[in-house]
């Protein structure tokens, strides 16, 4: 026992050091013209409150105004902001592309410098280094767990003074047109950390044609259900003349942390309280852990109801039916259309959520946030209305045709129709937003993610009775980490 707990200890801070010594190099985005000559305006429906639904740290904005948001708008003019984000390839272009529209065409005479750094963690490295040198960009795009592990009350600035601000802010149809779950995954305290800047979710990708042929009408809801499924689909590439494809065709296996929290969710599990150490070792950690292995262990090693790929991402393997199903984020979409066209493949092919026990499905979402820095109130408010011009329809709307996840305002959607036409699975799993959950918000958990990826390989590495083992290391890890952390 006391090897194993060695063991698992080592790997874990290997993973930690290797992540934190991964460099990616930044794109030198061109610098395009989008066109886009409509200045961000609002009407005097912006003087409303806003509603409920936008969580508490909205309510709790003070109704009186702050001094630091009475700014003549005369006083914006000239002022330049930093502007650091992890996109990279063509988003980085379009990026730059309406950073370029954006200081064309704003009416304050704001001035926005942009930069790729070439990935989420790669920009968080960035970021505690300048942290340390006293060089803070004055608005950045992180996730809001990697935000935190910036010192808060030094770096990041409370948005919900500026969203509920009359004249600065959103307007009550503004802000009921921001789904709720992306505005509390922001939420710390009774402030927001950030403003929503991108929308993913964790979903699994289906084969209706092949599990059609397979005998099946309906996408499965139930964990026996995709039991069932996965396994037959693992059966017939046993049995067909390809031997290439045996050990393959039911569940292509993700490891990521998205797709963990997934299946622990989908089994019961509950979101974390703020500022709480995560626990796995519960009845839904064992019923997740315990399920995806039941299907990687079934009949042995030829028949596998599920199994790990060797290549670096699925979509090859689902568009020649290596798998029936594969857990994927909303940006593989695109990808894996490409491959079925590149595999000549016209099977018919939806994304689902995650099967839970009563049938009503599972759909974890995250998403990127602008986090502004605390600084002069001028720059504060330059980086937030350059924020808020970049959430306005039309702006998304070019954003998603790049980028491939779901706008953070939904009227975005009627502007998206070609889209939509040439991506249908895209909008499939929206309307369960509302029920939807989302991750961790601690600072830990750009640490703790890692621990539970480890601990899910090592257990569907090894045996089955490890289980409980397993997730009281998991655990007993998360609370090390949690100490040291604690003293830093």
């Amino acid at each position: 026992m006391l090897k194993l707990k060695k063991n698992f200890y080592s790997l874990v801070f290997i993973l930690i050091l290797v992540s934190s010594l991964l460099a990616a190099c930044s794109n030198s985005a061109e610098e395009v013209s989008l066109g886009l000559t409509q200045t961000y305006e609002y009407s005097a429906e912006a003087s409303k409150a806003p509603t409920k639904r936008a969580t508490e740290a909205l309510e709790s904005a003070t109704a009186t105004r702050l001094p630091y948001l009475e700014i003549d708008p005369m006083q914006l003019d000239g002022i330049s902001i930093e502007f650091l984000h992890p996109w990279t390839g063509e988003t980085a272009v379009l990026v730059q592309g309406l950073v370029n529209d954006f200081n064309k065409h704003n009416e304050w005479g704001i001035h926005v410098d942009v930069e790729s750094a070439g990935g989420s963690d790669v920009l968080l490295d960035t970021l505690e280094t300048r942290l340390a040198a006293n060089d803070m960009p004055e608005l950045a795009v992180l996730y809001p767990f990697q935000a935190q592990r910036l010192d808060g009350e030094y770096y990041w600035l409370d948005l919900s003074k500026y969203i509920a601000d009359p004249e600065w802010g959103l307007s009550e149809e503004e802000l009921g047109d921001i789904p709720e779950v992306y505005l509390r995954q922001n939420q710390v305290g009774s402030g927001l950390i950030g403003f929503p800047a991108s929308a993913s979710a964790a979903v699994l990708f289906y084969n209706r044609t092949w599990a059609n042929e397979l005998g099946f009408d309906a996408p499965p809801i139930t964990p026996e259900e995709l039991k069932q499924q996965v396994c037959a689909a693992a059966s017939s590439n046993l049995q067909d003349k390809d031997f290439d494809n045996d050990g393959t065709g039911g569940l292509l296996i993700d490891r990521s942390p998205s797709a963990i929290l997934s299946w622990i969710y989908a089994f019961g599990g509950q979101l974390p309280l703020e500022n709480e150490t995560l626990h796995f070792n519960t009845q839904a950690g064992l019923d997740s852990f315990g399920y995806v292995k039941s299907l990687y262990d079934e009949n042995g090693q030829l028949l596998r109801c599920a199994w790990l790929g060797r290549q670096p991402t699925p979509h090859n393997y689902f568009a020649t039916r290596y798998a029936l199903v594969y857990g994927g984020k909303l940006e593989d979409i695109t990808l894996q259309a490409q491959a079925f066209l590149r595999a000549q493949n016209s099977d018919e092919w939806i994304v689902i959520p995650y099967p839970s026990p009563d049938g009503s499905g599972t759909l974890l979402v995250d998403g990127l946030s602008f986090i502004v820095t605390v600084a002069e109130p001028e720059t504060q408010l330059a980086a937030w209305l350059f924020t808020r011009w970049m959430i306005s329809s039309e702006v998304q709307r070019v954003f998603i045709e790049a980028n491939g996840t779901w706008p953070v305002r939904l009227s975005t959607v009627e502007l998206l129709q070609d889209y939509q036409q040439a991506y249908p699975q895209w909008d499939d799993l929206m309307d369960m937003l509302p029920e939807a959950y989302f991750g961790p918000l601690t600072a830990q958990w750009q640490l703790d993610r890692l621990v539970l990826e480890d601990a899910f390989w090592q257990y569907l590495q090894g045996d089955a009775d490890r289980l409980p083992d397993i997730l009281e290391l998991l655990d007993a890890t998360i609370q090390e980490l949690s100490e040291i952390y604690a003293d830093e």
